[in-house]
């Protein structure tokens, strides 16, 4: 968000959406919980910042439906609590 509204610590409403979107991410992540997955994290961060561009931003961006088929290879995987679980509907 930084990068594509040109955003510094010196300028007020860029660096407010930086951290609103941010701040967003981090909430949907500690809400889902864990241990710790980094594909998991990555479709929540993706998903939020598609909807927040549009919304703030008026941009546009196709999304799809992003689903986990990497169980078996996170022994920590959480099962049925990821939104991306084959059986699961992307983020609420």
């Amino acid at each position: 968000m930084a990068i594509v509204t040109g955003s510094t610590p010196m300028e007020e409403e860029p660096f407010a959406l930086a951290h609103k979107v941010t701040s967003e991410i981090f909430g949907k992540i500690a809400e889902i919980g864990g241990p710790r997955c980094c594909k998991r994290d990555s479709y929540i961060a993706v998903s939020i910042a598609t909807r927040f561009c549009r919304e703030h931003l008026g941009v546009e961006m196709t999304e799809s439906r992003a689903v986990c088929t990497r169980q078996s290879s996170n022994k920590q995987c959480i099962g049925d609590r990821c939104p991306f679980r084959a059986r699961c509907s992307l983020l609420s």
